[in-house]
């Protein structure tokens, strides 16, 4: 059964159309295949899992360019979608939404004139391709368009070439990487190595915090793109058009308001008090940078394991301070009160209970604590050059058995 995390296809149609729409009108930097305008998207979803995203894209084409008025969202150079790939790990998954798939294409044909017609003179052997084209069912076509790829995206690459796509589509896949470091940096990798030098285009659909999402795109090493931001109203219904629902129509007011989401580059993003309640999530934009060449050697993968990493790291330091103004009165305290010694000094049986709450403590043992604490102390030691004491450079006396406060906050501080 089709399952959609955070929000519907529905509302995301106006979002990819405005993603489809050039940052300006030079066209001179596209590749020489999609130098056209009028030619076909290629797009690729990744962790589709049993979305119908990539369905719902195909069976609404006609809206997402306009083709029925030929009016097409201004430098739109894409006139429809010849390809879309929904990747994910899940090949189990992927099997069951090819199956359907391909149920929905038996429907259609046994509803279709045009399909039965077809049908009927390749019975009778009629072999003039000509006549077989013109004779052809336009939306039958598109069921040729929807591809599927089974790949873990934390371990391994996506099996296609560099700039293979125009427009990646992540709606909470990303979100599901950031526990592991190494996960999130293979997506970014393969994102940016898939999208085509000239204006491709990531869209992220997320529930997580833009102070973490931000920088996490628009500071990734090796990727020249520019990242605008908005927010978005979740919209969640079902899509099983099994049971004969029509999305398009079902909630027209919920797509309207859609349409009025722009796309303006963010301006040091360092709020998110507008995201509460889960009510709305975040969409981010990153296009590449126009380049003239399609080489991704610049994308170091250790580097973008680490910039993740310190993006993780600094985010939840800053979201989850351990040194708050109470917690470092309330250590100063215990050192003033417990110490002995000029300057005061606390054992680390001592430290071990002042420095941590007792939730700390249960996922810190004291083991841990004493390994953290020697590691901290041989680090301190590598820093103080050879003509300086441990004592000068950090205003109190390293030992083995004991702290000083300003030590004792150096250490909190390194811990988190």
């Amino acid at each position: 059964r089709p399952f959609e995390w955070l929000t519907s296809p529905e509302s995301l149609l106006p979002i990819v159309r405005s993603a489809l729409v050039a940052n300006s009108a030079d066209s001179t930097c596209f590749l020489p295949s999609q130098s056209t305008v009028g030619g076909g998207c290629r797009v690729l979803h990744v962790g589709s899992g049993s979305s119908v995203l990539g369905e719902y894209l195909l069976e609404h084409e006609d809206e997402l360019f306009d083709t029925a008025t030929t009016q097409q969202p201004q430098n739109c150079q894409y006139s429809f979608i010849s390809q879309l790939v929904n990747v994910d790990k899940d090949q189990e998954t992927l099997d069951t939404m090819k199956v359907r798939w391909e149920k929905l294409r038996r429907q259609h044909q046994s509803q279709c004139s045009t399909c039965q017609i077809s049908e009927a003179n390749e019975t009778d052997g009629e072999t003039d391709t000509a006549t077989a084209s013109t004779r052809s069912c336009l939306i039958d076509a598109r069921f040729n368009r929807l591809e599927f790829c089974g790949t873990d995206l934390s371990q391994q690459g996506i099996p296609y070439p560099n700039a293979s796509f125009d427009l990646v589509l992540d709606k909470s896949t990303l979100d599901c990487t950031l526990c592991s470091d190494s996960a999130t940096a293979w997506l970014l990798h393969e994102v940016y190595r898939l999208l085509r030098p000239q204006d491709g285009t990531y869209v992220l659909i997320s529930f997580h915090h833009l102070e973490l999402l931000y920088p996490l795109l628009q500071n990734c090493p090796g990727m020249n793109w520019t990242v605008s931001h908005s927010v978005m109203d979740r919209h969640i219904e079902d899509l099983d058009r099994s049971k004969n629902n029509n999305t398009s129509n079902k909630n027209p007011t919920a797509l309207t308001q859609q349409q009025t989401v722009s796309f303006e580059t963010a301006q040091s993003p360092t709020t998110s008090a507008e995201y509460s309640n889960r009510r709305t999530v975040h969409v981010l934009v990153a296009r590449r940078v126009p380049e003239q060449k399609v080489d991704t050697n610049d994308l170091n993968l250790e580097a973008i394991i680490q910039h993740v990493h310190d993006t993780n790291d600094d985010w939840y330091k800053a979201q989850h301070p351990m040194l708050t103004a109470e917690r470092c009165q309330g250590i100063q305290h215990e050192f003033q009160t417990n110490g002995t010694g000029n300057p005061p000094q606390l054992s680390l049986p001592q430290c071990y209970q002042a420095l941590f709450t007792d939730e700390e403590r249960d996922h810190l043992s004291y083991e841990y604590f004493l390994e953290d604490w020697h590691a901290f102390v041989e680090q301190r030691k590598t820093l103080v050059p050879p003509e300086e004491s441990i004592e000068e450079t950090t205003k109190g006396t390293i030992s083995t058995d004991s702290m000083t406060l300003d030590i004792a906050l150096s250490f909190l501080e390194e811990m988190q």
